[in-house]
């Protein structure tokens, strides 16, 4: 198990969030590069994928953010 800590992270980590836009459903996906783990660390890392933010504006249409399971 103590290997398995070692590891590098090879794998990105993405980051959806869902948003209703003119009534139809628009989805963003911010990826984080595996490569940033190595500079900043991994925890580092899973704390700004866990507390990044999206938005969307538009002057024209409506837009709402989608709870998770909507």
């Amino acid at each position: 198990m103590a290997d398995e800590a070692s590891k590098p992270m090879v794998a990105p980590i993405t980051v959806e969030r869902s948003f209703r836009v003119g009534g139809k459903k628009v989805v963003c996906h911010v990826t984080f590069p595996a490569a940033i783990a190595k500079e900043i660390g991994l925890e580092n890392m899973y704390l700004c994928a866990q507390r990044v933010l999206v938005r969307l504006d538009s002057k024209d249409t409506k837009i709402q953010e989608m709870k998770l399971g909507e």
